[in-house]
């Protein structure tokens, strides 16, 4: 298996990266510390005029075909420039969901939008009593005359107070099992009976709960089949794998802050300990790279990576949560110190990097689910 990136050194890699280094200005960087919205308007609207959105999609629902091991080094410079792109990623992960199990009037209703910048799209899984559990959902979707009826609440539903839809997931017969009765919805997000309060968080990012009161979703907003909407929850996560060289590049972007910040004292970099320390968490940065490459040649065969890529977010994660006490422990008290500070070393970045990191175990399926999924499906464990 060839576990070379063809992103390295490319063109395409050189093009991002001058681009997010010009784009991503000081400014958005404080609007994006002071409110921890990960979207910007400017950005978005930049990155659809290169054809960045859905650039890896299928020419046939109006993506440029790229390859997506090459497409994936736009994720990982995206997030060590430190853009605000989450917008965009969950907007492509729902798009290209839509463009394999929607309808033909919802894909030309909702995906050139997507391309064009036009539309932005939330998740709503979550919610406040069922926790990781997402099938475990009861938020209801009652058949009426053109559509449903939803009634429920949806936590971390982040960005649903600048997106147009929330791709929600509801329950639609609470008669069958639990993963059996579940539909996926895209809801508009300026209808009557939507609510939508912030929800601040410890990484610093912010998210929101939000509030169905008997909101009507028409037919063409459902997004396959009614009661199949397990199905449409496992083929975003399969598509969502697609943007995963983003935690590599959030990685490396710390262990950069970090090497700056000990040149304030350069007696410490001369440290052996320091060193071998700085040495071992360089060496699993790269095995994750490697990881992720080998994600990218197993989706180039025609197959899904399930147990890869949850090894893959699993030790990146955890490498990115350990090489953040890491900094804490070679900088000492100052790498507690905010961006507000102006003694802050880089700026307060390695405090937030302390904060982030912490939560990165939980994105896209805690590092527990990952688990999981690698004893049941590569170790052949019973699963918990």
């Amino acid at each position: 298996m060839d576990f070379r990136n063809s992103a390295q050194d490319s063109g395409f890699t050189a093009e991002v990266r001058a681009f997010f280094e010009s784009h991503v200005t000081p400014e958005i960087t404080a609007r994006v510390d002071q409110d921890g919205t990960l979207h910007d308007a400017g950005l978005h609207e930049a990155i659809a005029a290169r054809r960045w959105i859905g650039a890896a999609w299928p020419a046939d629902v109006g993506g440029l075909g790229m390859d997506a091991a090459e497409f994936s080094a736009f994720w990982e410079i995206a997030q060590y420039c430190r853009a605000p792109i989450d917008g965009q990623l969950v907007t492509e992960m729902v798009g290209l969901t839509i463009a394999r199990l929607g309808t033909e009037e919802l894909k030309q209703a909702i995906l050139p939008r997507v391309i064009s910048g036009e539309v932005l799209i939330s998740l709503g899984y979550t919610e406040p009593d069922s926790g990781s559990d997402v099938a475990a959902a009861k938020t209801t979707a009652v058949p009426v005359d053109g559509g449903y009826l939803i009634n429920g609440a949806k936590m971390f539903t982040t960005l649903a107070h600048v997106a147009d839809y929330v791709f929600l997931l509801a329950r639609t017969d609470p008669t069958v099992s639990k993963h059996r009765g579940l539909t996926m919805f895209l809801v508009p997000t300026d209808v009557e009976g939507f609510e939508v309060r912030a929800v601040d968080t410890f990484g610093g990012e912010r998210t929101n709960a939000t509030f169905y009161d008997n909101v009507f979703v028409p037919d063409r907003l459902r997004v396959g089949a009614e009661n199949d909407g397990w199905a449409v929850v496992m083929t975003a996560l399969d598509v969502e794998r697609a943007s995963i060289r983003g935690y590599v590049g959030q990685a490396r972007r710390l262990l950069d802050d970090l090497l700056e910040a000990l040149q304030e004292d350069p007696g410490r970099l001369e440290s052996s300990a320091t060193r071998h320390a700085l040495s071992a968490v360089n060496t699993k940065i790269e095995a994750a790279a490697a990881l992720a490459d080998r994600v990218f040649c197993i989706i180039a065969k025609g197959e899904i990576p399930n147990t890869e890529a949850a090894m893959f977010k699993l030790f990146v994660t955890d490498v990115f949560k350990d090489l953040s006490h890491l900094a804490l422990d070679l900088v000492g008290p100052a790498a507690l110190l905010t961006g507000a500070d102006g003694s802050a070393p880089v700026s307060g970045h390695l405090e937030h990097s302390f904060r982030h990191a912490q939560i990165a175990t939980i994105y896209g399926g805690s590092n527990e689910i990952q688990r999981n999924i690698i004893a049941g499906r590569a170790l052949r464990l019973p699963v918990a």
